[in-house]
Parts: structure tokens; sequence; C-alpha cells
């Protein structure tokens, strides 16, 4: 059964039926889909010909007009934010419009938005880095202090590893000793 559209804007009833199927997919990707797939948008905000981009025909228009419905904001500038933090790549920027893309972003796809995830921010990356770093650092240490401390079995020294992959290090370390 489909809700009663009375007295609600296209663009809404677009994103209530898409929003309908589309549950766990972040509301940034949902209501960018209905908007730009919204045809009385057209003049501002559409899909490109072949539907694998999407292009603001005008920036003014869509942060002024679009913008503070759909996403409570009217800046350009924090859409286009938007945008980067999940992977989308800026296609054309001219005067005349501003085009953008990304692989699971497509016209009569809206099932493929569930492709696309919020990219790490480079400071988690580098600190995903280092704790790695740290990791196999600490795992040397302790097969090298398992081997000098005590001659274990191979057996003994894979379960003191196994240990440290689930994160009790210290445990490991010093039960093995």
């Amino acid at each position: 059964m489909t809700e009663p559209t009375v007295g609600r804007a296209p663009a809404a009833t677009a994103h209530v039926s898409l929003a309908e199927n589309l549950s766990g997919v972040p509301a940034f990707l949902v209501k960018t889909h209905a908007l730009v797939s919204d045809e009385s948008n057209a003049a501002i905000i559409a899909w490109a010909p072949r539907g694998a981009s999407f292009i603001i025909f005008d920036a003014d228009r869509f942060a002024n007009e679009l913008c503070p419905i759909v996403f409570r904001h009217s800046k350009l500038s924090s859409f286009v934010r938007q945008l980067n933090i999940y992977g989308f790549k800026k296609v054309v920027s001219n005067k005349a419009h501003i085009e953008f893309e990304h692989p699971s972003f497509r016209r009569d796809e809206p099932q493929m938005l569930y492709l696309i995830k919020r990219a790490a921010s480079a400071a988690a990356a580098a600190e995903d880095q280092a704790q790695q770093h740290v990791v196999a650092v600490a795992k040397r240490v302790a097969v090298t202090h398992i081997e000098v401390f005590m001659p274990a079995s191979p057996l003994a020294v894979a379960d003191a590893l196994w240990s440290i992959d689930s994160g009790a290090f210290e445990d490991a370390f010093w039960s093995a000793i």
C-alpha cells in the first residue's frame, strides 16, 4: 500500500518511497538519489544522459532552494563535503554546471546505494596503520620472549599468538613467561 501524497511535495514523495526500500543506507545517499531522480528539479539538478553521474546546473538555486528543504542547510560546500566523504568524484566544474560521479550511484539502480561506504578520515587511517604496526611489533617481541624464557612447544607459541590476535597481548605475554 502506498502512502497518500496529498500535501507532500514531489521530492518528499520520492524520498519516502525510496527510503522504505533502502533501510540501512545512509540518509544522505537516499535523499541525494531521490533529489537527483525527481524530474521537478531537472532545471537545478538531474542525472547526466547516461545516468552514471549527476549534474548541478544552478548551484545558487540548489543551495538556496533545495538544500534547506532536504538537508537542513543552505551551503553547497557542505553538500560537496558530504559527497567527498562517500567517495564521489567531481567530473566537471565550470561556471555553467558541476558534475559528480560514484561507481555505485546510478540512475534507476538505487539498490546499489548499499555499496557506498563512508571513507575513513586520514587521521583514522593513520591511527589504524599505527595500531597494526604496534600489534606486529608486539607479536615479534612476544615470540622472542616466549622462545627465550620458555622453551615451549610450537603449540604453546601458537596458542600465545592466537591470544594476541584476540586482543589479549599482555595476558598472553605474561602467562607464557
